[in-house]
């Protein structure tokens, strides 16, 4: 009877986990989009007064304190044989983000057209970006409120039924 009761304490500590990770998952998913918007606010600024290249002005975000945190950012390795596109997509493919397909292809996206065009241009197609990132980012706000308690909830339910079949 004894080894019933821990089990069924133990779904219900397990199924309670996964709840709580299913809902931690969508937090850093727009916290993650917080970042990238920071990101893009101190791209226009670098480009708009230093005129950085792209490599520089990625060396610099990876100092910033703010958003070096982010991985694609922080582990990004810069080959100059290749593209910086290409660069750019083989970092954000060769690291786990909490971001959704659609965020990460904006994030590429957002990549070829870096250091393509004249400084106003860059200007503009970055602030384009950074007002798709503010939409996603309220949309992962507003999923996060909505869906959390219910992952929560449901993690803690179901290991409950589970638990009360088990008996």
């Amino acid at each position: 009877m004894m080894f019933k009761i821990i089990g069924m304490l133990a779904i219900i500590i397990s199924t309670s986990m996964i709840g709580i990770s299913c809902s931690e998952k969508l937090k850093k998913r727009a916290g993650e989009l917080g970042l990238v918007c920071h990101m893009l606010e101190e791209m226009a600024i670098l480009i708009r007064y230093k005129a950085l290249t792209v490599y520089e002005l990625i060396d610099n975000l990876k100092n910033n304190t703010m958003v070096c945190s982010l991985p694609f950012l922080s582990e990004f390795k810069s080959d100059v044989r290749l593209p910086f596109k290409s660069s750019w997509e083989n970092n954000i493919d060769n690291v786990n983000t909490f971001m959704n397909d659609g965020d990460v292809k904006l994030l590429k996206t957002l990549g070829s057209t870096l250091g393509t065009s004249d400084i106003d241009g860059q200007l503009q197609s970055l602030e384009v970006f950074k007002a798709d990132f503010n939409r996603l980012e309220k949309e992962a706000i507003v999923a996060y409120e909505k869906k959390s308690k219910l992952y929560r909830s449901l993690g803690l339910l179901c290991g409950m039924f589970v638990s009360i079949m088990l008996i």
